[in-house]
């Protein structure tokens, strides 16, 4: 309790790497600490060892106003995404739209979202093939590549032309993959 914020983090660190059978409990502790590098560091061990239950307790972080340029932020989102955590899909939709954000925390929402998947999430993918940051545009058509089947019948359905011309306007790639759709 009053070592430095660096010796708490190297402890949960060496906790987690010999398996200490109360692991989970001070993983979840940590994620209260008042300093970054040890939240960090129990964010890492949350999606290494996929620690479920806190969710809601990383929701809340989330949305708390956290600087964004400490990284945080994305250590928080890249948790969610491995633990699949489906209340998350809105607010990481937000952060991936949103340009205000940084390149890398928009980059890390929407790799999160791939991991929590689901239909939802097409609609936003499309609309990010006209996305100015081209490693949001490239994970929206590789999305959309591996889930074809759902984002035709998706668009199909909606019959929404600006689908329709994100999709004429995307990469080679996605041109290709979706040009029955374009033609």
């Amino acid at each position: 309790k009053d070592s430095s914020p660096g010796i708490r983090s190297l402890a949960l660190e060496w906790l987690h790497k010999n398996d200490n059978p109360r692991i989970r409990e001070f993983t979840i502790q940590a994620l209260q600490d008042p300093k970054e590098v040890v939240k960090k560091t129990a964010l890492e061990i949350v999606a290494a060892r996929q620690i479920t239950g806190i969710e809601p307790t990383l929701l809340d972080m989330l949305q708390k106003d956290i600087d964004t340029s400490s990284g945080l932020r994305r250590s928080i989102i890249f948790a969610l995404g491995k633990l699949k955590t489906e209340e998350a899909v809105g607010s990481l939709i937000g952060i991936m739209q949103n340009t205000e954000y940084d390149d890398w925390t928009r980059n890390q929402a929407s790799s999160a979202l791939e991991h929590v998947g689901g239909k939802e999430i097409i609609v936003p993918y499309i609309k990010n093939l006209a996305d100015p940051n081209e490693y949001v545009r490239e994970t929206a058509a590789a999305y959309l590549d591996r889930n074809r089947e759902t984002a035709v019948e998706i668009i199909t359905q909606s019959r929404n032309i600006e689908y329709l011309a994100l999709l004429k306007h995307a990469s080679e790639h996605t041109k290709k993959d979706f040009s029955e759709l374009i033609e």
